[in-house]
């Protein structure tokens, strides 16, 4: 196996360790840095930054070399890669950094699990970085190479015991907390703070944490409560919709993930996204109204875990009877919804028939309800691809008039979520739900109403082998 310096001497700290060694950079960052210096006299310092930044490990020994450098009192501390490309002039720049050890030379091909998890952590700092500076840009962040940097580096610590675990007398102690490792690295101080987790955050500091968090909680599922808690912080930073805070985050999941030059091994975040035609619209509520209503409305722990059994359901390819049975119970016991109603599409007839209901008398007509799609009206548009609505009173007067009539005669709901279900590309049926006028529904309730249907048609797509 290839070293930077394989001799751990006893007692030696993990990051003392690599305080006084080479740090292995990617190899494809090494290949780039090169071909540059075969030209260096044509390459501009901003070509030069866009590799480093592409390398957590890179550009913390960029910054650490630049921090050790002897200057006065009166010298600020550089941050910008560019910049520091530029103190050093491009070809020395390049001379001293294209030729460092690799991380392939260390893992491979003794320790492909290991690579891949490294490559897992490069992954996230890139997403991370991109997406904190999506955030810095809407507020309006005059430094947003120091936002940027931040983000590269918080999970360098993650990256180097990797890569230490792997020496001939592994690594095994953490050593310094994640900022103080920056300060011994000499990371300039505007950099490490926004990542110190102290009391009194300046809100700069508060957005690019609650970032990194999004990001850790989002690569396990969208549904997951610590996702919404960051998106509602975010967009009360930002003073913005939470739905546009999510827009930006599915923007960047999506572009990751088109990525051509991307690792095929990597786990992307964007694999839980639901993938359909059109654009939802954006909610009318906004996000504090959600904050103050949510611990009353619904149990985020009770919602998780039906949301993760029906996805857990597809996975194993259960029975369709009994994702439905999965799906009504997520929106009942999970979402809190007290009625609901799934109509199915006679097959070979253009007809939706009654087929679950909850929350309804047995006598009650909704039970026999059928309702005719040969007719131009609000159902059977819904029924052309996978859409929904929340009915309320802002859009009441324009959907109303277009429902059937014999679906108002036994349905009287003032409001409620609807969503047609398709399995692949064929239309299954209709799912509506709703609550109490005293217990009215929010946005909330409509954005879960609409995951837990995806997650319903993604199951019964597995169970039905598409």
């Amino acid at each position: 196996m290839a070293h930077v310096n394989s001799e751990v001497r006893a007692g030696e700290h993990w990051d003392a360790y690599w305080s006084t060694r080479p740090i292995p950079i990617l190899e494809a960052s090494k290949s780039s840095l090169q071909q540059m210096l075969r030209r260096a006299e044509r390459v501009r310092p901003a070509d030069v930054a866009a590799v480093v930044l592409a390398d957590p490990l890179l550009t913390l020994q960029a910054l650490r070399y630049v921090g050790q450098r002897q200057r006065s009192s009166l010298a600020a501390e550089v941050v910008s890669i560019e910049s520091i490309v530029m103190l050093m002039g491009t070809m020395p720049f390049l001379e001293r950094f294209c030729s460092l050890p690799t991380v392939e030379s260390m893992l491979l091909p003794h320790a492909p699990d290991a690579y891949t998890s490294f490559l897992q952590e490069l992954f996230l700092s890139r997403f991370s970085a991109r997406l904190a500076s999506i955030y810095a840009d809407w507020r309006y962040d005059a430094r947003n190479e120091e936002v940027v940097t931040a983000a590269i580096l918080s999970r360098c610590q993650a990256l180097l015991y990797l890569l230490g675990s792997k020496q001939d007398q592994p690594l095994t102690e953490t050593g310094a907390e994640q900022c103080q490792f920056l300060v011994r690295f000499k990371i300039p101080a505007a950099v490490v703070q926004l990542l110190e987790k102290v009391d009194d955050l300046p809100p700069r500091a508060m957005l690019q944490q609650a970032v990194l968090r999004l990001v850790d909680a989002f690569q396990y599922g969208w549904w997951q409560a610590a996702v919404q808690r960051e998106l509602l912080e975010i967009a009360r930073i930002l003073e913005l919709e939470t739905a546009a805070v999510w827009q930006g985050l599915c923007r960047v999941a999506l572009s990751f993930a088109r990525d051509s030059t991307r690792h095929l091994q990597m786990v992307q975040p964007a694999r839980w996204l639901p993938m359909l035609p059109g654009d939802w619209p954006l909610p009318e509520i906004k996000p504090a109204q959600v904050v103050d209503r949510q611990p009353v409305l619904i149990r985020p722990d009770s919602l998780q875990q039906h949301m993760q059994a029906l996805h857990l359901a597809g996975k194993q390819g259960r029975p369709a009877k009994e994702i439905m049975s999965l799906t009504m119970t997520a929106l009942a016991k999970g979402l809190g919804m007290q009625r609901i109603v799934f109509a199915v599409q006679t097959p070979g007839q253009a007809e939706l028939c009654v087929r679950y209901v909850l929350g309804v008398p047995a006598d009650h007509a909704l039970r026999q309800l059928t309702i005719s799609l040969d007719q131009t009206h609000f159902f059977a548009k819904l029924m052309e691809k996978p859409q929904g609505l929340w009915l309320n009173e802002r859009n009441a007067a324009q959907f109303v008039p277009h429902m059937p009539a014999e679906f108002r005669s036994c349905y009287a709901a003032e409001q409620f979520c609807v969503m047609s279900i398709f399995v692949g590309n064929k239309p299954l049926g209709l799912m509506l739900s709703d609550r109490t006028e005293a217990d009215s529904l929010t946005e909330f309730h409509y954005q879960h109403f609409k995951q837990i249907c995806l997650l319903a048609m993604q199951a019964l797509a597995r169970s039905a082998g598409h």
